[in-house]
């Protein structure tokens, strides 16, 4: 049985920083605009969206079936 998509939405402060941190654990930019502030980036079932200047907060982590 394969488990659902995990994905979760942050809130940072540097998104390149913050993209090189994932990228050195495997994670790849999937879609986004860096120059608009936004990215998502996936590693196998696990989707990150990075936010800089685009949320108030943190996005809590969702199942998607």
């Amino acid at each position: 049985m394969k488990l659902p998509l995990f994905s979760m939405t942050l809130n940072v402060t540097d998104i390149i920083k913050t993209r090189d941190y994932y990228e050195k654990r495997g994670f790849y930019v999937l879609f986004g605009d860096i120059t608009q502030y936004w990215l998502l980036m996936k590693k196998e079932d696990y989707i990150i969206g990075l936010f800089q200047r685009v949320l108030d907060g943190n996005l809590p982590p969702a199942l998607n079936a």
